[in-house]
């Protein structure tokens, strides 16, 4: 049984929520709390594995970290209007929480559904099954890798040259905030196609985009099911649906979206996402790059892309909100050392350097 904490201001709230956990197969409720403050000593108190959080209230985005420090748990945003309050989810995110959803209207099954889906899907994540101290997260009082500031970014149209290299990104909780780090730091001429797996519900997508975009000198765009990869753009899986690449007309390489694997415990999986990366990697230069994020998803497909020769990188702890995905790649050999945050950008570039001059040999 996943042990759930509930932390929501509005008493009617609390009581719909606690039905919901209640009537979802496998959870139940062991406290609840109306302000950030309470919900900080239930927990101490009280160990929940998982926390329904309204996001909007008081320290909000910074109980995310508290929570998770005093013990480890999956929290959950749970707040109205989240499409309203994507700035204090992506805070939120950056500092350990791992989805958001609405807030039910109502009792009514077409209300709470998406609420019972997230409930499910959460409580899969090999999480549960891991040891005390695990995962790794930012202490209490610190920040995480500070938002970079907005850029403007340069007047030009985006390149339609195919790439000669694919950097392949993958990402769970913390990952907004990672991605913003790396992507602020690389040039607007980047000689490479960028695409990023960010595991987050398709109604925020393009929320992280535009955000992503005011930090960002490369064009983000929204990946869209048979897009042509380009240089020097950055493309986002945005559904819920896996994101794969494959080989399209010429020299090019097409985005595709598939269900398949249903049974994948994350949707876009990253997993799925660098097994294709992998099988074009004998054709054209490649990277694969693992982010901060809670559970298991990217390892074994890092792992592949590095049994194929292809670079691999993996989030150091210091840096990750939570170090379980890259944890996970380290454990399994599939990189050879983790790299702090702010370095990443630059193996990139030196990477795409060498790989470009050896293309136009």
């Amino acid at each position: 049984m996943v042990a759930v904490g509930i932390v929501n201001d509005s008493a009617d709230t609390l009581v719909r929520l606690k039905r919901i956990v209640r009537e979802t197969p496998g959870f139940h409720v062991v406290w609840t709390a109306r302000s950030t403050d309470l919900a900080l000593l239930q927990h101490r108190t009280h160990t929940a594995q998982m926390v329904l959080l309204d996001v909007s209230l008081s320290e909000g985005p910074a109980t995310v970290a508290r929570l998770i420090a005093l013990h480890p748990c999956v929290v959950l945003l749970v707040t109205d209007d989240p499409a309203g309050k994507r700035q204090l989810i992506f805070e939120a995110t950056g500092n350990g929480a791992q989805d958001a959803v609405a807030t039910p209207a109502s009792d009514k099954p077409a209300d709470t559904h998406e609420l019972h889906r997230k409930l499910v899907m959460l409580g899969r994540l090999p999480h549960f099954n891991l040891p005390a101290n695990a995962p790794a997260v930012l202490p209490p009082g610190s920040a995480a890798p500070p938002y970079p500031s907005s850029v403007v970014p340069p007047d030009r149209s985006p390149s339609t040259d195919p790439p000669a290299v694919i950097i392949g990104i993958g990402a769970s909780t913390g990952g907004p905030q990672a991605l913003a780090t790396i992507l602020h730091a690389l040039p607007s001429d980047l000689e490479a196609a960028v695409v990023i797996v960010q595991h987050m519900d398709e109604q925020f997508v393009p929320g992280l985009q535009q955000w992503l975009r005011n930090v960002c000198t490369l064009p983000v765009e929204l990946a869209v099911e048979g897009d042509a990869l380009r240089r020097g753009t950055v493309l986002l899986a945005h559904t819920q649906n896996h994101l794969v690449l494959e080989r399209g007309p010429a020299s090019s390489v097409t985005v595709r979206y598939t269900s398949q694997p249903e049974d994948a415990a994350h949707r876009p999986s990253v997993d799925v996402f660098f097994d294709s990366l992998a099988r074009l990697s004998t054709t054209r230069a490649c990277c694969g790059v693992l982010l901060t994020g809670m559970g298991r998803d990217g390892a074994q497909g890092l792992l592949r892309l590095r049994g194929r020769g292809v670079l691999t990188i993996a989030q150091d702890q210091e840096s990750s909100a939570v170090y379980g995905m890259p944890q996970a790649a380290m454990a399994a050999g599939a990189v050879d050392a983790a790299t702090p945050l702010t370095e990443i950008a630059g193996r990139l570039v030196e990477f795409i350097r060498n790989a470009s001059t050896t293309a136009r040999r």
